[in-house]
């Protein structure tokens, strides 16, 4: 990828000042730095114990860049660290939007890395396991088909993929980057028992509104993968007044994981921000 012109490097640097350039583990090609592949190379090879690292579902929720470089550079770097035994999204055809170049870079990587891989192509309504972990899918962009004659919905993220996960007692529901029209067709189909979560992670990094969806969303703990103080306004306040603001936990103070067995949580890690000017890397 061409580097950065100087303009470029300077908003990407005042991003990262603000809080958005930390480590986001499916962050796009200026979050994707060497060292911050190697830093989450390292948590991973913590977490699985000194054994192969397996990742049972890559999941991605839509085709925009920030939810998929950071892993294409991961796969290229530790591919042979890794065995990836699912992928999981579903993704619009190109003549209803345009793709983006990372689009195709994930399927041909994963092809010829894992040529054995299993691909899930999920649907709205299905319900399946993975070993202990149960997964729904709650809306995909099928809902959404644009009905005019220009075929288009109105932006990537119109395409998102919701899916709810409940394992060990608890459950995620996973809103990706929703904008308002999904956020009012999920809440139309869905009562509020479906919706309900032990964690949800707020729409579109807290960007989106999406008040429908958590008016109809009863859950304990709020996951926002970004935080910055042009963040504390109106969308704060809308999440505010639906969950308990002590229960909120936010990427942009560093990065969380979360343990969970037998139904309780157990231990809470929380790492600073990864923030280091972009390396020209590409992924």
């Amino acid at each position: 990828k061409a580097p950065l012109d100087a303009a470029a490097r300077k908003q990407v640097d005042q991003e990262a000042q603000k809080g958005r350039g930390e480590q986001q583990h499916g962050g796009e090609s200026e979050q994707s730095t060497d060292e911050a592949i190697e830093d989450f190379s390292h948590r991973l090879e913590e977490l699985a114990g000194g054994k192969k690292i397996t990742v049972a579902l890559w999941f991605c929720t839509h085709a925009h860049n920030d939810h998929i470089d950071f892993f294409l550079k991961y796969l290229r770097l530790h591919r042979e660290d890794v065995t990836l035994e699912r992928v999981m999204f579903n993704f619009p055809a190109a003549e209803y939007i345009s793709l983006m170049a990372s689009t195709t870079m994930m399927r041909e990587r994963i092809k010829a890395y894992y040529p054995g891989v299993l691909f899930l192509k999920p649907h709205t309504g299905e319900k399946f396991n993975i070993g202990s972990c149960g997964v729904e899918i709650l809306l995909t962009h099928e809902d959404m088909i644009p009905m005019s004659d220009e075929k288009m919905y109105r932006g990537m993220n119109e395409t998102s993929t919701v899916a709810k996960f409940s394992f060990d007692g608890k459950s995620l529901l996973i809103l990706a980057d929703i904008p308002d029209p999904n956020g009012i067709k999920l809440t139309k189909v869905y009562e509020k028992e479906p919706l309900s979560c032990t964690y949800i992670k707020a729409a579109h990094h807290m960007i989106n509104r999406v008040e429908e969806v958590y008016r109809n969303t009863s859950a304990d703990t709020v996951l926002i993968p970004r935080w910055d103080k042009t963040l504390e306004g109106e969308n704060y306040e809308v999440l505010c007044k639906y969950y308990d603001r002590d229960k909120f936990i936010a990427a942009g103070a560093g990065t969380v994981e979360i343990f969970i067995k037998e139904g309780k949580e157990t231990v809470i890690k929380k790492y600073p921000p990864f923030i280091k000017e972009y390396d020209n890397s590409g992924i």
